[in-house]
């Protein structure tokens, strides 16, 4: 994509900047939650996102970075990052059983650095089993891992699952 009088292509996140601050200017007191993608979770993206007072889901990659290994460290050592099991079943002819964990921790620096903002954190497990055709065992397995300003408890946690989930399809 080239920008009216420029010479190179336009980077996503230059592009993103652009929009935000023409989709503030266009709506000034709408109340947005943007989800986005990995691209995105990054400290200056984020710093904008407050800056114009929306709040984020932004998808993650699990990596070895800052951000995991502080999640693993404080459930293992302080216990602040929290863990939750759900399991459900539906369907009628063929019954599926789902398991979701969920493993969740707030006010954690997304990166090394000191100017570095402070997240939240959600990483969700699901595994769906069953029964299928010629009595062979079926399993289906996905994993959600996100990063979001809005502090996270249980009962916020089923709503944002199903956005992201509904988002994601």
């Amino acid at each position: 994509m080239r920008l009216d009088g420029s010479s190179k292509n336009d980077s996503e996140q230059t592009a993103f900047r652009r929009f935000l601050a023409d989709f503030k200017r266009e709506h000034p007191k709408l109340k947005i939650i943007f989800l986005l993608d990995a691209l995105y979770a990054n400290g200056p993206i984020i710093k904008l996102l407050r800056e114009y007072g929306y709040e984020f889901l932004i998808a993650v990659k699990e990596t070895k970075s800052l951000l995991f290994m502080s999640v693993k460290k404080r459930g293992e050592t302080t216990g602040e990052t929290q863990f939750h099991e759900r399991v459900f079943e539906s369907g009628e002819k063929v019954i599926k059983t789902t398991k979701m964990n969920y493993r969740f921790a707030n006010n954690i620096r997304l990166h090394q650095d000191k100017e570095s903002p402070f997240i939240n954190f959600v990483q969700v497990k699901e595994v769906t089993e069953w029964i299928g055709k010629k009595g062979k065992a079926e399993r289906l397995e996905h994993n959600f891992t996100f990063i979001t300003d809005i502090a996270v408890t249980k009962i916020i946690l089923f709503n944002l699952q199903k956005e992201v989930a509904r988002a994601g399809k």
